[in-house]
């Protein structure tokens, strides 16, 4: 099921049946994009939830499965790939991997060895008005503002 709230009262005001499971989600103004933990991200339409179409998620024309939370960023979709430290920079109309990005180094080796296990990264928010992620994990303590660069090289 999706369920639609009103904003002010969290009173559901719509149901919406579908097949599957629903992961991650996001909107770009436009339409819904839906992450299954599959390789596949669908297409909805955001006032009737049909499915309008899918595509899968390729690097170097590999499908990446366990796509997992989702965030609408301009032409991309970012995901984080379950159970690791990697967020994906997809190209919304293609499916292809533009960029892959590594969150490792948020947490320190400590903080990381005191995380009960199932905690991994697993939230990521855009502030299009400052242009920075915050980005969080299942039941980590901290939230992190980052932006996303080229790496260098050193």
């Amino acid at each position: 099921f999706a369920i639609v709230y009103e904003r002010e009262t969290f009173e559901p005001v719509e149901i919406f049946q579908y097949s599957g499971e629903g992961w991650g989600l996001c909107y770009d103004g436009s339409d819904l994009y839906m992450s299954n933990g599959s390789s596949f991200i669908t297409r909805r339409d955001p006032q009737t939830f049909e499915a309008l179409g899918n595509y899968e998620v390729t690097l170097y024309g590999i499908p990446v499965d366990q796509l997992n939370e989702l965030e609408c960023v301009g032409d991309y979709v970012y995901a984080n790939v379950w159970k690791s430290d990697t967020i994906l920079q997809i190209d919304k109309f293609s499916g292809v991997v533009t960029a892959v990005i590594d969150a490792s180094d948020l947490l320190t080796d400590a903080e990381r060895s005191e995380l009960p296990s199932g905690a991994t990264l697993n939230g990521i928010a855009y502030d299009p008005e400052n242009e920075v992620f915050f980005l969080t994990g299942k039941l980590w303590a901290q939230m992190f503002e980052v932006r996303f660069v080229p790496a260098t090289d050193e």
